[in-house]
């Protein structure tokens, strides 16, 4: 097939993000509910957090540009 690319490992990538933001969110959630957090763990949580971001922007960077290759084979 003319200009088909595989695009599993992208749904695979948009089902880990969308899930590890609603570990996040409901983390979050349940520091909320339960009183706030200590200072040490709002370090580690802020590092997660960030990391998993540049995970984020990483991942659309690549499948952007995998996406723009595609569109230039043709």
């Amino acid at each position: 097939m003319e200009g088909h690319y595989p695009v599993l490992p992208f749904v695979l990538i948009a089902t880990f993000i969308s899930f590890v933001c609603i570990l996040e969110i409901g983390f979050g959630l349940f520091f909320e509910i339960t009183g706030g957090m200590s200072y040490k763990i709002m370090r580690i949580w802020a590092k997660v957090i960030f990391v998993t971001t540049c995970v984020y922007a990483l991942s659309i960077l690549s499948i952007a540009i995998y996406m723009l290759a595609g569109l230039m084979a043709r």
